[in-house]
């Protein structure tokens, strides 16, 4: 018969070929997650069994104890056959601006699972990042590519959520005492409902925060203006938006998003945007090289302080010269837009 997990969340029987299926792909090297699919246990089973909540009778009891099993002998041996190499104590102690970078973005886009790995999973143009975390944690484990598209589910919140992706890359690192000083900087199995920003040292903020961007945010133009975008759990938003007030003296807005249960936070308008960037990105020694390619492009953006300099007699002057207002703001290298609002606010309209 079936069993009701939670309410409105239902879930198929559970029978003793499904069990002798699961065991036999873990034991034939498949991960958790894979043989769960294979063996047909769906999410929600397997995690409501694994929390220790569907009891220790019957068919439940036999599949609790054959995995306590599996995973006793997985850990016996764990250290003594480590295939590849690791720093375990990488994230001991968050004291330089690398460590507080990947504490930042593995916050945003890795994930743990069973208390023992951390997992990092990207669009396959972002390769190279991942290789930079091995090379950080200094390991040898590979980088492995998915081709097509692949289906995923998670837990947000109280609700599964599927996602597809197209060619990705990921990353696998076993390592229970690397997961264990994860949890307790605040990284746990559900942080895309719990997450809380890290506090640290003044000096580290900006890189632990550009991490959390490069993850789930973002650095954009649109409709002529840069904007920064950061998106996460209220906790996480909030800290963002206490960081720049803090920094910048400016106070952004926290909002729901519409799907979902996450809040955002966005700075827009070029002088702003601007800030945002060089706060984040200006000395940045550790980033995702598309983001930090575009935060570079906002850095250089001129706002309307960079034309103090400039009279009007001087542009007028260019006017004569190029013929067209359209030829002067290509001959500096800016939109006829910008170069209006200049005139305007120097004509004092």
């Amino acid at each position: 018969a079936g069993i009701e997990l939670r309410p409105q969340v239902y879930q198929r029987s559970l029978s003793g070929s499904a069990i002798d299926r699961f065991m036999a792909e873990l034991e034939a090297g498949k991960g958790f997650e894979r043989a769960r699919k294979d063996a047909g246990i769906s999410l929600q089973l397997y995690d409501w069994l694994k929390q220790g909540r569907g009891g220790r009778d019957g068919l439940y009891a036999e599949l609790a104890s054959r995995v306590d099993a599996f995973l006793g002998g997985v850990k016996a041996h764990a250290r003594a056959s480590r295939k590849y190499t690791l720093d375990e104590h990488f994230f001991d102690a968050i004291d330089t601006e690398e460590k507080a970078y990947w504490l930042g973005f593995i916050t945003a886009d890795g994930w743990v699972t069973n208390g023992r790995s951390l997992g990092i999973r990207l669009a396959r143009v972002d390769r190279p990042h991942l290789q930079l975390f091995l090379d950080a944690i200094r390991s040898d484990s590979p980088v492995t590519d998915i081709d097509g598209e692949r289906e995923t589910e998670f837990w947000r919140g109280s609700e599964i959520v599927k996602i597809r992706s197209g060619p990705c890359s990921r990353i696998g690192v076993a390592s229970e005492m690397l997961v264990a000083r994860l949890a307790a900087l605040g990284i746990h199995s559900d942080k895309s409902s719990s997450a809380s920003p890290w506090i640290g040292p003044a000096h580290l903020m900006p890189a632990y925060w550009r991490g959390l961007v490069d993850g789930d945010g973002s650095v954009y133009f649109t409709c002529r203006q840069w904007g920064v975008f950061l998106c996460g759990t209220l906790a996480i938003v909030s800290g963002f938006r206490d960081f720049i007030a803090e920094r910048l003296n400016w106070t952004g807005t926290v909002y729901r998003q519409r799907a979902g249960s996450n809040f955002a936070v966005k700075y827009r308008g070029n002088r702003l945007a601007k800030k945002v960037a060089t706060l984040l990105y200006g000395a940045a020694s550790v980033a995702l090289q598309r983001k930090l390619e575009r935060a570079e492009r906002c850095m250089a953006v001129e706002t309307l302080r960079d034309w103090s300099g400039v009279t009007l007699e001087q542009l007028n002057a260019l006017k004569e010269e190029h013929g067209s207002w359209t030829a002067v703001a290509r001959s500096l290298g800016t939109s006829r837009a910008n170069l209006r609002e200049v005139r305007r606010r120097k004509e004092g309209r």
